[in-house]
């Protein structure tokens, strides 16, 4: 990066860069963690996306659909979570880093319809961080071709990713500030009937403790209009520091929107792990004076501090200019075009879409949303209701149980904590969506048309109509989960799906402390399916 502007907007330190990895690294692993019950499910031909389903460019570029046993995906993952570690300690950590990377791509491809926005953090981020010097200090790297003690870790760079992280971090939080100060209800507002926070912190205890400690003063309006406020001003008060060089200014908003994410972690539900990565992107904002300081104060190379008076020149090698680390060769002329693409693309605003899976350009658009869709204007409505899946199951013994919940009893209320939540869920929820297409397996068997009126499972509701085929998958899939782990008498005969909502009950909820306030559910039959044998 040219020029004392632009120049002082692109220097981060070393430091911050490897913090940066290391959070990434760890987010990553995290993630992995988390996947790992999942990925015969989700990602495997046994699961509810059978690799045969997928369009012939997806088979091709994303490594998790050239197989579809479920050895080959966990092998993947272990290969990932290998990566990821090298990563975590620094050993070739350009090229690592670039491993990760293009491995969580092809995850997202393989099954994009249970993606969500901490994907999205990653893709951008770890090509970001592929392309910047993170490896300069706290490092394998660093220690075998350290010279000079620890020079290295002080050192600014200025590169064109490092000026793209923090401009990534800027346009995040505004698109999603601005998303939310435009809500039609506004739920966001100071003058909210009902602050958007009031319900969203209905789901975890101690967002629920907040809520009841903050009720006497009505803090959570003002909390609600504070987010709001942080997201739309204090990345850019932060990019504004860094061109000041108020180093303290600037560590007082990487602490601030570092804490708010720490908040949505504990006060709401499924947010961990966004809330990790969200947080960790902002280390490309901890000044120098912050490392410093830990390390006793001592001083500093980078140019951008907040003393008032330079250091007097003195006739040593500390007077020399500080040494600049180099991204990866070319990155400015990959990156550069890629953010006019991004830009162009994001005009239209197009994500992931499974409704027609083998389409030709179903291929094209995965790739294209995986690695160019960069809006997030998420949450920006309050929640006027919550929704739950249950699959009430007669078996062969003709006992009934819950698939959706693991087999245990069946239950209409509102759930305190949903059986499948974060890609389950997703996944559910836009299967329907998908146009009628024939199975590439034997047909199943729908009860519709034999009208069971089975009260144990439902009832005689209104037939509902084929589901498509991705809920063809996912019917196939509960049936095999459970029989492959029960025996012949307990077998899944058949069962229904059923889509629960309840209105959040506000006048209740405005009186309520910590007691949930919610409406009688409503049910909406999706399917009826009969288990092959």
């Amino acid at each position: 990066i040219k020029g004392a502007m632009l120049e002082r907007l692109a220097a981060v330190d070393a430091r911050s860069l490897a913090a940066l990895r290391v959070g990434l690294a760890a987010f990553v692993l995290c993630e992995l963690v988390d996947r790992w019950p999942l990925l015969a499910a989700l990602y495997s031909d046994e699961g509810i996306l059978p690799s045969s389903e997928l369009d012939p460019l997806t088979r091709v570029l994303s490594f998790h659909a050239w197989s579809g046993s479920v050895l080959a995906v966990r092998a993947l993952a272990l290969a990932h979570g290998v990566a990821a570690m090298l990563m975590l300690i620094g050993w070739h950590t350009g090229t690592v880093t670039a491993v990760t990377w293009v491995l969580y791509i092809s995850m997202t491809m393989r099954n994009c319809g249970v993606a969500y926005i901490a994907d999205r953090y990653a893709h951008f981020f770890l090509l970001l961080a592929a392309c910047s010097p993170i490896g300069a200090t706290w490092s394998l790297d660093a220690l075998s071709s350290r010279r000079g003690g620890e020079a290295r870790a002080r050192v600014a760079c200025s590169t064109a990713a490092t000026f793209l992280l923090r401009a990534q971090i800027v346009w995040i939080y505004c698109d999603a500030g601005w998303g939310k100060a435009l809500d039609p209800e506004q739920a966001w507002a100071l003058s909210s009937n009902m602050p958007a926070l009031d319900t969203m912190m209905l789901h975890t205890p101690v967002g629920r403790l907040l809520r009841s400690m903050l009720r006497p003063v009505d803090g959570v309006r003002f909390l609600t209009a504070f987010v709001v406020f942080a997201e739309c001003w204090i990345p850019p008060l932060a990019l504004f520091c860094v061109l000041a060089g108020a180093q303290r200014l600037q560590a007082a908003c990487a602490l601030a929107m570092a804490l708010m994410h720490l908040g949505i972690a504990l006060t709401m539900n499924n947010a961990q792990l966004l809330s990790l990565v969200a947080a960790v992107a902002w280390a490309v904002f901890i000044p120098s004076s912050v490392w410093d300081s830990v390390r006793g104060g001592a001083a500093t190379t980078n140019n951008f501090s907040d003393s008032k008076k330079p250091a007097k020149p003195q006739p040593s090698k500390a007077t020399a200019p500080p040494a600049k680390a180099q991204g990866r060769p070319g990155s400015g002329a990959l990156l550069l075009p890629l953010v006019c693409v991004i830009v162009a693309f994001n005009i239209r605003q197009s994500e992931c879409d499974i409704r027609d899976q083998a389409s030709v350009g179903a291929g094209l658009a995965r790739i294209s949303s995986a690695l160019l869709h960069n809006r997030w204007n998420v949450f920006t409505t309050g929640e006027s209701h919550v929704t739950w899946y249950i699959a009430p199951a007669r078996l062969a013994d003709d006992s009934v149980v819950d698939l959706w919940a693991w087999g245990a009893p069946v239950r209409w209320d509102v759930p305190a904590l949903a059986p499948r939540a974060g890609r389950w869920k997703s996944f559910a929820a836009v299967a329907f969506a998908a146009p009628d297409r024939p199975s590439a397996h034997s047909p199943p068997t729908w009860l519709e048309p034999k009208k069971r009126g089975d009260a144990a499972v439902g009832g005689d509701d209104a037939a509902a109509a084929p589901p498509a085929q991705g809920s063809v998958n996912l019917w196939r899939y509960l049936c095999a989960e459970w029989n492959g782990a029960h025996a012949p008498k307990q077998r899944v005969r058949f069962f229904k799906f059923f889509l629960l909502s309840a209105d959040i009950d506000l006048p209740r909820l405005r009186n309520a402390t910590l007691d949930l306030a919610y409406g009688p559910p409503r049910k909406r039959l999706l399917a009826t399916y009969e288990c092959e044998d």
